[in-house]
């Protein structure tokens, strides 16, 4: 309890600091276009987890031609944005808008194979993995398209304060969740949180993306497990 109250403190100081963007997502468009949030009441929770997480999910398996054509070969006209662990393209496959993330590299700890990895997470508060490509040396993520940008660029808006103190509760809490399922379901530690890593939808719904630099544990394992690798964003 004391490690989830420690993260919701977390993302409440991202609610109310600002961070610097690390290129995933292009925050120059024009914020006019973009939703104004809810107006929301905020819920008592006795425990932020309480709400059961969908099923463990099959993913699709995509050829790469295929990936690489719905993002024009990977052009930069399809680019949203661009992080350590590779580049994410905005395309349709099959009537419905994804993100595709290309990935420069994968690294899993503890011998877990990328779709197990990837299949054993699904949760509302989890940006989604549709599928993946595995061909050759070639890695290719499919994931939930998520309209609304980063909790980063909403916090940074100068022009319009979208953000008020209910809405920014809701999506610390939300996020919370997330992570909760994420650290005690899937043994997964995200050691990168950071404002620019929550996406949001249309609805202000916070969804938690890009925990390529986590760490996986099994129940032998303590919790405060320590690696020689670097983890994390300077700053």
């Amino acid at each position: 309890m004391g490690k989830t109250v420690g993260t919701l403190q977390l993302l409440i100081g991202c609610c109310k600091t600002t961070s610097e963007s690390d290129g995933r997502q292009n925050d120059t468009d024009d914020r006019s276009n973009l939703p104004a949030p809810p107006p929301h009441q905020l819920k008592e929770y006795d425990d932020i987890s309480e709400l059961p997480a969908p099923p463990p999910h099959e993913l699709k398996q995509y050829g790469y031609k295929e990936l690489a054509a719905a993002t024009g070969y990977f052009s930069g006209d399809c680019l949203l944005g661009e992080g350590g662990f590779g580049q994410v393209y905005e395309a349709t496959l099959d009537g419905e808008k994804v993100a595709i993330k290309k990935l420069k590299i994968i690294k899993l700890e503890n011998k877990l194979e990328e779709s197990e990895f990837l299949t054993c997470v699904n949760h509302p508060n989890i940006v989604k993995m549709i599928g993946l490509c595995k061909e050759g040396s070639n890695r290719v993520l499919v994931l939930e398209f998520v309209p609304n940008k980063t909790l980063t660029y909403h916090l940074h808006d100068e022009k319009n304060k979208t953000l008020d103190w209910p809405t920014r509760m809701k999506i610390a809490l939300e996020s919370a969740n997330g992570l909760l399922y994420l650290h005690q379901d899937c043994k997964i530690i995200d050691r990168d949180m950071k404002a620019d890593n929550i996406l949001l939808d249309n609805n202000f719904n916070a969804k938690v993306a890009d925990f390529s630099l986590s760490n996986f544990f099994s129940d032998t394992d303590k919790v405060s497990h320590i690696t020689s690798l670097f983890r994390g964003t300077n700053g």
